[in-house]
């Protein structure tokens, strides 16, 4: 849509006070999708001076829209996330997962890794998976051999999609771990589960690390 529609339309919309945190929220969403940055945080200016809190879908379009552009997080956008008492959930650890590269600096590494930690859900499947990815794109092994230990234990995250279990069997290839990756391997099989192009790919990959 145009621009100019709709800023008269939030206009209209504050004027009579039918705005809200979702009329916000769309207005910003549509501003990111644009890559218009700078109207978007004028929108989040004017939610906040409204007095409307902003919830984690508004700073998590935020933080998705700036890495995409830049191809980095900014982190004074967690901060402020965190400043209005939200705790960055799966959605924004998702995000700075992805956003990780391997020339990504070592803080903003440590820094996410924090961040998985403290986040406000629980760790499910798609988010292991995009963990495993990421340690393995950044050479971390330190931080892999962990969770995939705790994969071995009570608090293991379910796993049901033959995706994480390609990314863990790569991640057990990539700490040196063959016996970890076979136990996949056969625990997949076992479950009668399709060995797609992708999760073989990651089996050779395994054994040629």
């Amino acid at each position: 849509g145009d621009v100019g529609e709709l800023n008269r339309a939030m206009a209209d919309a504050q004027a009579d006070g039918k705005a809200d945190v979702v009329t916000f929220n769309t207005a910003i969403k549509g501003h990111l999708q644009k890559g218009d940055v700078k109207s978007a945080r004028k929108v989040l200016l004017t939610m906040r001076e409204a007095r409307l809190k902003p919830n984690a879908v508004t700073f998590n379009e935020f933080i998705a829209a700036v890495a995409t552009k830049t191809g980095r997080v900014d982190w004074a956008l967690i901060d402020e996330m965190v400043s209005c008492g939200l705790r960055p959930n799966k959605v924004t650890c998702s995000i700075l997962l992805k956003s990780l590269l391997p020339s990504t600096p070592a803080k903003d590494v440590e820094r996410t890794m924090t961040t998985l930690r403290e986040m406000e859900d629980k760790m499910d499947e798609v988010l292991l998976s995009s963990f495993c990815e990421a340690c393995i794109r950044t050479r971390r092994s330190d931080c892999l051999v962990p969770e995939l230990r705790r994969q071995k234990g009570a608090t293991a995250v379910p796993v049901r999609s033959a995706h994480t279990f390609g990314s863990l069997i790569r991640a057990h290839g990539f700490v040196n771990d063959l016996e970890g990756a076979w136990s996949y391997w056969h625990e997949m099989k076992k479950r009668q589960m399709l060995l797609t192009n992708v999760t073989l790919g990651c089996m050779i990959e395994a054994l040629v690390t």
